[in-house]
C-alpha cells in the first residue's frame, strides 16, 4: 500500500496557488462524484479554508534554495505544510512541519447524532474496524468530523503505521514496538481468518525491512485493531484512491 501522494513546490505563491487550484477542482465533486455527505462537504470547506488562510498569512522562506521544497497534504486528521530537504539521490534527510490545521473531532454522542444512531452502535463500529479515523482521549473516543458513516459491507483491508515508541500499550501488545507498521487483510482461504503482516521500521541503510505474517481469527483481529485505532500515535492510512489526497489528485482528471 502507498502512503498519501503529496505536492512539492518551492515558493509560497506556488504552494498557495496549487492548494487553491486543487481544492477548487475537488470541492464541487465532493457530493456529486465522490458521494460524500453534506456533513463531510461542510466540514471539508471549513477545514480547507482555514488551511489556505494559514498559508496566506504565514511568513515563509521563498524562493527556496535548490533541493528544498514545500510539501502539503490533507488527511482525515490533519492538513500540513512541510519543508523538506532532498539529497541528490532523492532521499529526504531533513523535514520540518510549518503549518498544521486539524478538523473538528467529535465525541461519540455528537457522531451518533450526525449518523442518526446511538452511542453503542458507534463503539461497535470502532471495535469492528469500520471507523478508523478515531482515537482514544482518556476514556473517550474522538472521531474526525471528516469520517463518513460506514457502509454496510464486509471488512475493508487496513494499514497502520507509526514513527515513534508507543506508550501505554496493554502488556500483550507491547510487542508492537518491535515494528513500525501493520497491514491486515482478509484471508483468501477462510472467511473468518485474517493475514496480519507486522513490518519493522524502515532500515537505516535503505535495505528491506524484516516482517512477519500471522493468521488471526476475527476476535483476535478486533482486539488488535481497537488497540491500533485507539492510540493517537498510530496513523491509519487508507488505500490512496479512497483517501482525501487520492480524491483531490484524481478530481483533476474528472470532467
Amino acid at each position: 500500500m502507498e502512503e498519501f501522494e503529496r505536492y512539492y513546490v518551492n515558493t509560497k505563491e506556488r504552494v498557495l496557488r496549487d492548494v487553491k487550484k486543487s481544492l477548487v477542482t475537488y470541492s464541487p465533486k465532493i457530493e456529486t462524484y465522490y458521494r460524500h455527505s453534506h456533513f463531510f462537504a461542510e466540514e471539508f470547506k471549513r477545514y480547507s479554508t482555514e488551511f489556505c488562510n494559514r498559508i496566506e498569512k504565514s511568513v515563509l522562506p521563498t524562493p527556496l534554495p535548490d533541493e528544498w521544497e514545500f510539501q502539503w497534504y490533507m488527511t482525515e486528521f490533519e492538513a500540513e505544510l512541510e519543508l523538506k530537504h532532498t539529497t541528490p539521490i532523492g532521499e529526504v534527510d531533513q523535514s520540518y512541519v510549518l503549518i498544521t490545521v486539524k478538523p473538528r473531532m467529535l465525541n461519540t454522542e455528537e457522531y451518533a447524532l450526525r449518523c442518526d444512531t446511538n452511542v453503542r452502535t458507534i463503539t461497535q463500529w470502532i471495535r469492528r474496524g469500520k471507523l478508523r479515523a478515531a482515537y482514544k482521549a482518556g476514556n473517550e473516543w474522538r472521531i474526525s468530523a471528516l469520517t463518513e458513516k460506514p457502509e454496510n459491507r464486509g471488512y475493508i483491508d487496513s494499514y497502520y503505521k507509526w514513527e515513534e515508541v508507543l506508550e501505554g500499550l496493554p502488556d500483550e501488545y507491547k510487542f508492537l514496538n518491535q515494528f513500525g507498521s501493520v497491514a491486515i487483510r482478509k484471508s483468501n482461504e477462510s472467511s473468518d481468518k485474517y493475514e496480519v503482516k507486522f513490518t519493522e521500521r524502515d532500515s537505516a541503510d535503505g535495505g528491506f525491512s524484516d516482517f512477519i505474517v500471522k493468521t488471526y481469527g476475527n476476535e483476535e483481529r478486533e482486539k488488535l485493531e481497537i488497540v491500533l485505532i485507539a492510540n493517537r500515535n498510530i496513523e491509519y492510512i487508507p488505500e490512496f484512491p479512497h483517501s482525501i489526497m487520492g480524491q483531490i489528485y484524481s478530481s483533476a482528471n474528472i470532467r
